[in-house]
């Protein structure tokens, strides 16, 4: 089968699933009413001028707003999870590969499509507050640490494999991550002794080499994932 099938094959399965669509359009509507209300200047104004007689409305936006927020975080840690882990559950593997897709093929289009897709929600998601607002920067965020978010994924489809699908790659791999994340902070603080010991947060001087130990991270685990991935019995 042609890459470019395989591809549209992954992007067509992707935005397939009925739960995620709707949850994906949850998230949409409440960033779209937290842009009206929420993140406007109109709001803190007022919300500085009624601060000793708070309407319940305002309390109930600004949780509203928390709660948004933090579930668009754990939603950004399922998602990627579930669209790699979509083929082990639905136990189709075996015969896409019996069906004569390539392993190798199959892998890279797995994480080109995986990221795809997660820059288009992010969009969607997002886009309510990018036409409300200047303050809006994660899609920029995004753009700037693609290499991280490539890593990210990387490593994600290592702990999938690793595990055939099995919820337990969620916990291999945060202790990957979190495995990666000591070491190259080790080596980066070698590289550059000025860096303070306490700070996990690279600054601007050092941007170069962060983004040179994600790509080193993307090889080392690109690389483990596909020999994992062709040798695994399915």
């Amino acid at each position: 089968m042609e890459l470019g099938h395989i591809f549209k094959m992954e992007m067509y399965k992707n935005f397939l699933d009925k739960t995620y669509l709707i949850i994906i359009g949850i998230f949409t509507v409440l960033m779209t009413i937290l842009s009206l209300f929420v993140f406007s200047e109109d709001f803190f104004f007022n919300l500085v001028r009624t601060q000793d007689t708070l309407p319940s409305l305002y309390v109930f936006l600004m949780i509203l707003a928390v709660f948004t927020f933090l579930g668009l975080l754990v939603f950004a840690f399922l998602y990627p999870f579930h669209l790699l882990n979509l083929d082990y559950k639905n136990k189709v593997m075996s015969l896409m590969f019996a069906s004569g897709v390539s392993r190798t093929k199959y892998y890279f289009v797995k994480i080109g499509a995986t990221i795809l897709s997660c820059y288009i929600v992010a969009t969607i998601i997002l886009l309510p507050l990018m036409l409300s607002t200047e303050s809006a920067r994660i899609l920029q965020f995004m753009g700037e640490n693609i290499f991280a978010i490539v890593q990210w994924v990387v490593v994600m489809m290592v702990a999938i494999i690793l595990t055939k699908g099995s919820t337990s790659g969620l916990f291999l791999f945060i202790g990957l991550n979190l495995g990666i994340s000591i070491v190259q902070w080790i080596i980066i603080s070698s590289l550059l002794p000025a860096r303070s010991l306490i700070s996990f947060v690279p600054v601007a001087s050092e941007g170069w080499a962060v983004d040179w130990m994600s790509l080193i991270t993307i090889a080392i685990f690109g690389f483990i994932g596909v020999f994992l991935l062709r040798r695994q019995d399915l």
